[in-house]
């Protein structure tokens, strides 16, 4: 069984460096406030890390970021059992708006989540972001 639990933020980098970044140096996923958000892990029933989620909140408003999933691993259901976690955790903690900064590619992911595009959208690294975003109610 499939277990989620909060991690440093030191136990996503590699995660996040080999399915986000591979042809980065590994520092390139390392974001300055790290250390001020929390970071969710989903471990399979073997034991290993195979998910990785970090969640920033100001006020009311949430933004997860660094978002990533082993390829190996990848349309099992965990990149999904995360990120409903992801929004209850938000829901409970009175998120008005949970956002992030998704690739375009991933668009049909988070739609299946109500997450809608704010009409914005940039590219860096090469890969085109769209900021989609759910909002609760009040």
């Amino acid at each position: 069984m499939e277990t989620i639990k909060t991690i440093p933020a030191s136990a996503t980098w590699a995660l996040r460096h080999t399915v986000m970044y591979p042809g980065h140096p590994p520092e390139y996923v390392r974001l300055p406030a790290d250390e001020e958000g929390i970071h969710f892990g989903l471990f399979n029933d073997q034991g290993s890390l195979v998910s990785v989620v970090s969640v920033f909140q100001h006020l009311n408003d949430f933004q997860f970021r660094k978002f990533a999933t082993a390829t190996a691993e990848q349309g099992k259901g965990f990149g999904s059992k995360l990120l409903n976690h992801v929004i209850g955790y938000c829901r409970e903690n009175g998120a008005q708006r949970l956002w992030c900064n998704a690739r375009e590619t991933a668009l049909p992911f988070y739609q299946r989540f109500d997450f809608s595009s704010t009409g914005e959208s940039y590219e860096t690294a090469g890969i085109r972001f769209v900021i989609m975003e759910k909002l609760f109610n009040s």
